[in-house]
């Protein structure tokens, strides 16, 4: 199932049910999790294996049993090992909408004036519930996925465990913003050709600075991460049309094909045409 838009400016769920559900495998063409953010709140939970995540450039392991929230507008991105895990992505207004007094908590939520950490929700059986509603769809699933989700952030509420955004925290949302920006000039433009001048003067940072701030909230060079988000398109492209080899690179920002099936084996293990007939 296709999870990321990458920036996902899109509305997840219908209007009615703004709630997106994504169960991923290895064998889904968007396995991987290029960095992305979004405007909408995320809770990604592990089934089996191992995720090696960075939200804003934090680093959480997750293993089996393990979930995070993700508040909205903050950078997120990592690598599954041989994982299979589930995300949801909500809008908080269908939570405020709800019959319940919501109250003080999810308005300060909304305008960003509390900060929940990740790992605030690790172990909270409201979680399951959750995932266990929108994953099986039966009837009455979406009470039961409202009321979950009502149950999670009354939990944060009662364990008191969130923060009210302070200077740092403040410092940290503007600290991410550059490298959004860069995200964002990625998606836009990875089918041409991209330099490191290109993304310093889109994020404002000096070139020297660049590589650094980029490895600091990715884990990876700028160059590295450029090449990486192609050949993730060129794979989605490999395996849902009738594209070839070279197109797929030449369509994706690579302009020596050579350079291309090199990169793409280190990456994935495998040639493009191995892929390509073993995704089939």
């Amino acid at each position: 199932m296709n999870y990321y838009d990458f920036h996902e400016n899109k509305q997840q769920g219908t209007d009615d049910f703004p709630i997106a559900f994504y169960h991923i495998e290895p064998t889904d063409t968007r396995y991987e999790m290029p960095y992305h953010w979004h405007h909408q709140i995320e809770i990604i939970r592990v089934i089996k294996g191992a995720f090696h995540l960075i939200i804003n450039g934090a680093v959480y392991d997750l293993h089996e049993g393990e979930a995070v929230y993700i508040q909205d507008g903050l950078s997120h991105g990592g690598t599954p090992e041989d994982c299979i895990y589930e995300c949801v992505v909500f809008d908080l207004k269908i939570v405020q909408k709800s019959e319940y007094r919501t109250g003080r908590f999810l308005r300060d939520l909304a305008k960003h004036r509390i900060y929940i950490p990740a790992a605030a929700i690790d172990g909270s059986q409201y979680v399951n519930m959750l995932f266990d509603a929108l994953g099986l769809e039966y009837d009455g699933y979406e009470m039961d996925t409202i009321a979950s989700l009502l149950l999670i952030h009354s939990e944060i509420l009662r364990r008191n465990a969130y923060t009210a955004v302070t200077d740092d925290v403040d410092a940290t949302y503007a600290h991410s913003a550059k490298f959004k920006k860069i995200l964002d000039y990625i998606e836009e433009h990875y089918k041409e050709s991209i330099s490191l001048d290109d993304m310093a003067a889109v994020s404002e940072i000096t070139p020297q600075y660049l590589c650094r701030y980029f490895k600091e909230m990715s884990g990876m060079t700028p160059t590295k991460y450029l090449n990486y988000y192609r050949i993730e398109r060129a794979c989605e492209q490999l395996v849902t049309s009738s594209v070839s080899v070279t197109d797929a690179a030449l369509e994706n920002g690579f302009n020596d094909i050579s350079y291309f099936i090199k990169t793409f084996r280190k990456q994935k293990g495998v040639t493009p045409h191995q892929y390509k007939k073993r995704k089939v």
